[in-house]
């Protein structure tokens, strides 16, 4: 399991989270929203598609991510299994 704080996408997540069972990972605004120290839907998708974690679990969600289908966009890059974190969740792996 690999659990990101903030994070970079130029940053090496991707290479951390290589063949993880489960990220959790910051995901602060939809797709196109530039920023340099949070992730976005496009860049967290692309880092969890090019780490190929086999689960995917986005926290550290800002209202303008929420506002929308976070997890849809997310799912333009990584088609693997992904959820919203939210207060009370309970993994298994």
């Amino acid at each position: 399991m690999v659990y990101s704080g903030d994070a970079s996408p130029l940053g090496d997540l991707a290479r951390l989270a290589a063949g993880a069972d489960m990220l959790i990972s910051e995901c602060s605004f939809p797709s196109g929203w530039e920023t340099e120290d949070h992730l976005n839907a496009d860049s967290l998708g692309k880092i969890a598609q090019q780490a190929g974690v086999k689960a995917l679990v986005v926290v550290h969600v800002y209202p303008p991510a929420l506002a929308i289908d976070l997890i849809g966009q997310i799912r333009k890059h990584y088609q693997g299994p992904a959820q919203l974190g939210i207060d009370g969740l309970r993994l298994s792996l």
